[in-house]
Parts: C-alpha cells; sequence; structure tokens
C-alpha cells in the first residue's frame, strides 16, 4: 500500500509540473500519456485521445483492483468461518445420547468453541476488509484524483501548446497550478 501511494503521489507531481516539456518523458506514466498525445497530435491533430485517455486510467486504477478484491474476499473468508464456527457448535450435539450434566458440560464446551470460531472469524473478516477497503479507496481516489489533473493539463496546456507551436507561436509552457 505505500509503494501504491509513493507511485500516485509520483505521478501526480508528475502531472502538476506536466508541460510540454514533460511530453518526451517516457520514463513516468503520465510523462508517457503526455509523449503518446504529443506523437498523434503530430500524427492527427484533429484525432480522437480518448483511447490514450481510456488506457491511461486503467493503468492508473489497475493496482487497487486487486486490493478491492482482497478486501471483499477477507469479507467472505469470515463468513465462511462463520458457517464452520455453526457447524462446529451443532456437531457437538452429534454425539449426545444421555442427557446427564457432565455430557451436558461437554457439550457446551464443544458449543463455546464453535460459537468463538464463528464470531472471531467474522470480526478478523469484517475488521480487516474494511481496513483494506479503506486504503484502497484512498488509492483509488488518488489514481482518480492523478487522473483528473492529467486531463486538465493535457487539454488546458498541452494540446494548445500543440497548436500555437504548430502556427509558429511559441508553446505554452506549465506555470500556473492547474488544480485551481
Amino acid at each position: 500500500m505505500i509503494r501504491l501511494g509513493r507511485e500516485y503521489r509520483t505521478a501526480l507531481s508528475d502531472t502538476v509540473a506536466g508541460s510540454l516539456a514533460v511530453a518526451g518523458a517516457e520514463g513516468s506514466l503520465v510523462g508517457g500519456f503526455f509523449g503518446d498525445v504529443a506523437f498523434k497530435y503530430a500524427q492527427d491533430p484533429d484525432g480522437d485521445r480518448s483511447i490514450l485517455l481510456q488506457s491511461l486510467a486503467a493503468s492508473l486504477r489497475a493496482p487497487t483492483r486487486a486490493g478491492l478484491y482482497a478486501s471483499d474476499l477477507l469479507y467472505k473468508l469470515g463468513m465462511l468461518g462463520t458457517v464452520i464456527g455453526f457447524v462446529v457448535m451443532l456437531g457437538s450435539m452429534e454425539g449426545m445420547q444421555k442427557f446427564d450434566v457432565e455430557t451436558l458440560r461437554e457439550a457446551l464446551q464443544q458449543m463455546t468453541a464453535g460459537m468463538a470460531i464463528a464470531l472471531l472469524t467474522t470480526i478478523a473478516g469484517l475488521v480487516c476488509g474494511i481496513l483494506l477497503r479503506i486504503q484502497y479507496n484512498i488509492a483509488d481516489s488518488l489514481a482518480a484524483e492523478v487522473l483528473r489533473t492529467t486531463v486538465r493539463i493535457t487539454e488546458v496546456r498541452l494540446v494548445p501548446g500543440l497548436v500555437a507551436a504548430g502556427k509558429g507561436a511559441a508553446p505554452i509552457a506549465g506555470g500556473s497550478d492547474v488544480r485551481q
């Protein structure tokens, strides 16, 4: 999770620093996107950039999908443990043939163990699933922020800069914070 946060912060800082100078930076996901947009614009100035944008969005959100799946899996494993605990609890009643105090005491101890399994696995699955889900929701919102900022820089700075450069004017370089 820490690695994801670092990757998204790097992508966001690349995006915020993005300008025509970044368009050649192939070392990062966002820099590569800017380079692809510039290349595609050079090939077809009126072309559609939505496929490039969809590809960037998929690349940014791919790491979070595994985490969201894992958190859902934790919920399901907690419920599976609940069912297993109930089976253990009810299984303690299977061998009872006489209802004296000692037999009932043993059955209640086994039932308590089964109930403990059921409750502890439910709690563990819910708590771990919730904690993991929170972290990956934060990562997903970071990915969305990177994507929004990248789109804004592309449409407000990069493409108009490419148009201006194509008309012989000086290209627009980044200078203002585009998140305002």
